[in-house]
């Protein structure tokens, strides 16, 4: 029998908060599509952001997934979650989570040999407007998944912690992290403590 080989990405956007900080997906809209070896199908729902992971799951069946969050203005990421009807057993499945500027080298891959779990969480900080998933199979044999919930825990750019209070970051600091208010990316030619160190001499 050929194993097969699931890949998943989240491409950045939160259901329940882990730690607390805002769903910044709930009631949003959820777009993207879903293919089988002959046909794709579009997605438009609202169901995987209402904040019921059980029972207003997606059921899908199909070689490929992508799926779309637009926040509309931008945000930080503490962590963000997958939520599905139950545990699939799979062959092999490799999930991916990051956001539509593809500019920070900060992502995270989580990967499953035999099973996915019912809730599968990302850690990585991700700043966006839109977040992605994107799930393929190979080879390309048509799996089923349900999936109930997608949530994005996280707080409006330049602020942290589970109150997103506002970040007291320097002018050298890009971004800042959203659990503790330190910065978390210096700006182009800074780095070190808080960016206060040039790399040019």
């Amino acid at each position: 029998m050929k194993s097969s080989l699931i890949f998943l990405c989240l491409f950045s956007c939160n259901v329940c908060g882990i730690k607390a900080f805002h769903n910044l997906a709930f009631g949003r809209n959820v777009t993207g599509y879903y293919s089988g070896t002959d046909i794709s199908t579009n997605l438009n729902t609202g169901n995987l952001t209402d904040g019921d992971g059980i029972n207003t799951c997606e059921s899908l069946s199909g070689t490929y997934f992508r799926f779309q969050i637009g926040l509309q203005k931008t945000y930080t990421i503490e962590s963000s979650r997958l939520v599905f009807k139950g545990p699939s057993t799979t062959n092999g499945t490799s999930m991916y989570f990051f956001d539509s500027t593809h500019d920070w080298p900060f992502d995270e891959d989580i990967n499953y040999r035999t099973e996915i779990p019912h809730t599968v969480v990302f850690e990585a900080q991700r700043t966006g407007r839109d977040f992605f998933f994107n799930l393929w199979q190979t080879p390309s044999i048509a799996i089923e998944i349900e999936l109930c919930e997608i949530e994005l825990n996280g707080c409006e750019v330049d602020h942290y912690g589970e109150d997103c209070l506002p970040c007291n970051k320097s002018e050298n600091c890009e971004v800042c992290d959203v659990n503790n208010g330190a910065c978390y990316v210096c700006r182009e030619g800074y780095m070190g403590p808080n960016c206060s160190m040039s790399i040019y001499f």
